[in-house]
């Protein structure tokens, strides 16, 4: 299936070595952006609809010959910008923003099954203490922790996040021990 199916690619400009690079890129990054949105608290069904657009984006991109450097962190910034303007058009129309707490099933990698309650408790509690530490990140620091844990340079996460790389470190840091703090009080 292609990136481009609504048209065909002699038609479109767009060729079959683009279209190829296209998909692989998407095969590879379609799920890291998508959990990108998610942890901007895009809705679910809005962020796999941007990532198609970021997709759409790339296809222009590559067609009208721009450089190929560094895509993956490309696609990050263009997901990055939908995201933001998602979350504006969201506050203007009033619309439920997805709450911080929806992303305890996120935490769920931490869970062990055969846990003991007593373990189960701890974890549960440590998990509360790691969500609330969450929420009181500043939405850059959120931010470039995702990027972060998506793998990204902080060269890529600063270009994503439109901060210098000095500013993304020091933002990474503060999540860091924010976090750290949180999980061994």
């Amino acid at each position: 299936m292609s990136i481009l199916c609504a048209r065909d690619a002699g038609q479109s400009g767009y060729s079959e070595p683009q279209q190829a690079e296209a998909f692989a890129l998407f095969q590879e990054l379609g799920n890291p952006l998508t959990r990108y949105l998610l942890a901007m608290r895009v809705a679910p069904d809005r962020a796999q609809e941007l990532v198609q657009d970021a997709f759409v984006e790339l296809a222009q991109h590559l067609a009208a010959g721009r450089p190929k450097h560094n895509l993956r962190g490309w696609l990050f910034r263009v997901v990055n910008h939908l995201g933001l303007k998602e979350k504006r058009r969201a506050k203007s129309t009033r619309e439920r923003i997805v709450p911080l707490s929806e992303e305890e099933s996120a935490l769920d990698w931490f869970a062990d099954a055969a846990a003991s309650p007593e373990g189960l408790l701890l974890l549960s509690e440590r998990q509360r203490r790691l969500l609330g530490a969450l929420s009181e990140l500043s939405e850059t620091e959120r931010q470039c922790l995702h990027l972060r844990a998506e793998g990204l340079r902080y060269r890529e996460i600063a270009a994503a996040a439109g901060l210098s790389t000095s500013g993304a470190a020091e933002a990474l840091r503060r999540a860091v021990e924010a976090l750290r703090k949180a999980v061994h009080e």
